[in-house]
């Protein structure tokens, strides 16, 4: 099976509504990519010009 990875950036509304509202939201993602056929193995945050890259 292929591994793909995905690479992000949050707006800075987003990262405000992170901080004021911290939660959790590996299920959402993994039920997403899982609707999508695959499988997140893993997410890691990340500094430079992405935010963040799941896997």
């Amino acid at each position: 099976m292929a591994t793909f990875i995905v690479q992000g950036r949050y707006s800075e509304a987003a990262i405000r509504g992170f901080v004021s509202k911290p939660e959790d939201r590996e299920k959402a993602v993994s039920k997403l990519i899982e609707a999508a056929g695959g499988k997140l193995k893993a997410f890691y945050v990340t500094s430079g010009e992405n935010d963040g890259c799941s896997v």
